[in-house]
């Protein structure tokens, strides 16, 4: 029997790793991953993943342990992650790009029964006492390298578990099924609980999203969550070859990738797509009749690109969301070329689109603490139509709490009158009269600058426009004045000016940097943390 979810639209949907396993049952000898020259079938991951759970068993894994995963986006992470989902457990995944004091917090966090991870993720236990009282090990290597860092061979585990029967777990669908991490360049990351009844929510708003045209796509994604939904979808899931990260891609491998697989839908972040769409040969391109981009502001010059490189009849949206809530809201890129583009390089902010079907959208008054509804209701909290507020949004796959840590979920959740919890993201936006969502920065970003307070966003929406310019910062520096610490050429200073004089940034608060810091993950979401800690002098 499947167990089954409610969507939050009065119809219900299988688990995402039982619809999996059912793919495997009807389907065994589809591809499932492709990963460079290995293909896995459905077949061969559901037998590796019900392995892998009996053997995790044998270890004294069951409903309710975590299980933190430090494995990049292959073929061995979603064997890992259904095998873990299907004994009631939860898969704690941890970016293995992050910084290894990220890393034990976030174990320390999940306080995990079992640690699978790249054998240099190993190496931690050694450093950090949080790593090394996990009392599982188990390393995504042979049994040779993974004894050097004193590790039982996953390969070792799926063996001793292939032919035993894992215990069947009765899960509910709002058990806990993932915990997933922030990306902490606003803070310290928080570990988001991702309920099975949310995954499922989730997936429909990514299908709805991707809208097959036909029953098997081929889905190259650089998103693992979105990977996740394809395989409960059916689909092939083609791993692009990430290199040392999303934004030092292959291009010629990828581009091989997209010819030899057929591939019909590619997503990622701006750093993984700006590569692809710019300068992989159109030929390449030939088959793809969606793309989908996220994780990160997009900047304008992505969108015009795509429009002048993607087949005819192919597509590219837009997607605003945050590690809480994804998809909060969409746009299609041709729509942001034209009078959308002309907005943001006049100082206008982002435009995001208009919110998904799936989720309600407000925009909160900025405030600094935490936020309780009063006589008014939640209206009595929102900000009148035209102004800037703070992002609000409440729906079936928007997370509604933190794994243990209250504190978090007071700064950052709402519960409305009627019971309703609304998850504040942090951005600051405004809404135009057609409805769309403007993204204008966060909301403790703000400058002062003159009279007025400049957003983050909207004034590195216009310096990114310039020629030159690959990356820039607005932060306020120690005595409060504006600095913009840009990446990119020095020659693009007086343009860059010319270009800002309207925001009332002064070409003295302009400052050229090597590099700026991004997130570990999608590597383009801004660490205006960091680059505060590093430039604000």
């Amino acid at each position: 029997m499947v167990a089954v979810c409610s969507v939050g639209n009065g119809g219900f949907a299988p688990l995402a790793h039982e619809l999996v396993l059912r793919h495997a049952r009807t389907a065994p000898d589809r591809p499932a991953l492709v990963a460079g020259d290995r293909v896995v079938r459905y077949g061969e991951l559901a037998e590796r993943a019900t392995a892998l759970a009996a053997g995790l068993a044998a270890r004294g894994v069951g409903r309710g342990d975590r299980v933190a995963v430090l494995v990049p986006m292959s073929p061995d992470l979603y064997v890992a992650v259904v095998a873990i989902v299907s004994l009631g457990a939860i898969a704690a995944f941890v970016e293995p790009r992050s910084s290894a004091r990220d890393i034990a917090r976030a174990i320390g966090a999940a306080a995990p029964a079992a640690f699978i991870g790249v054998p240099r993720a190993h190496a931690l236990r050694a450093a950090f006492a949080e790593v090394a009282r996990v009392p599982v090990a188990i390393a995504t290597a042979s049994r040779g390298v993974a004894r050097t860092v004193a590790a039982v061979a996953l390969s070792d585990v799926e063996a001793d578990g292939r032919g035993a029967r894992a215990p069947r777990a009765t899960v509910q669908p709002h058990d806990p099924a993932l915990l997933t991490f922030s990306s902490g360049t606003t803070g310290t990351p928080k570990a988001v609980a991702r309920s099975h009844a949310l995954l499922a929510a989730q997936h429909a708003a990514i299908e709805h999203m991707v809208a097959p045209q036909r029953p098997r796509e081929v889905h190259m994604t650089a998103f693992a969550i979105v990977a996740l939904s394809g395989l409960a979808s059916g689909h092939t899931v083609v791993i692009p070859p990430l290199g040392r990260g999303v934004d030092r891609v292959h291009r010629d491998r990828v581009a091989r990738d997209l010819v030899a697989r057929g591939v019909t839908v590619v997503s990622g972040s701006p750093a993984f797509l700006q590569p692809v769409v710019s300068a992989a040969p159109r030929a390449a391109l030939a088959t793809v009749r969606r793309v989908i981009t996220g994780g990160a502001p997009v900047p304008v010059d992505l969108c015009e690109r795509a429009a002048e490189r993607l087949p005819r009849g192919a597509s590219m949206l837009v997607v605003y969301g945050s590690t809480e809530a994804e998809p909060i809201a969409t746009i299609d890129a041709a729509d942001v070329c034209g009078d959308l583009a002309a907005a943001t390089r006049a100082g206008r902010g982002l435009c995001a689109g208009r919110p998904v079907p799936q989720v309600d959208v407000r925009l909160l008054r900025p405030t600094a603490g935490p936020l309780a509804v009063g006589p008014e209701g939640l209206a009595g909290l929102c900000v009148p139509p035209g102004e800037v507020g703070e992002v609000a949004v409440a729906g079936p796959h928007v997370n509604e709490r933190y794994w243990r840590n209250r504190d978090a979920e007071r700064a950052t959740k709402v519960t409305d009158e009627r019971g309703r919890v609304w998850h504040r993201t942090g951005d600051a936006a405004y809404f135009d009269d057609r409805g769309r969502l403007w993204l204008v920065g966060r909301i403790g970003d703000a400058v002062r600058v003159g009279d007025g307070a400049r957003y983050s966003s909207a004034v590195e929406a216009v310096a990114r426009t310039v020629p030159g310019v690959d990356r820039a910062a607005l932060i306020a520096d120690r005595g409060g004045r504006p600095r913009l610490v840009v990446q990119g050429r020095r020659r693009a200073r007086r343009p860059l000016a010319a270009a800002l004089a309207a925001a009332g940034i002064p070409d003295a608060a302009i400052t050229f940097a090597r590099s700026l810091p991004v997130d570990p993950r999608h590597r383009a979401k801004l660490d205006h943390h960091a680059i505060r800690q590093r430039y604000a002098r």
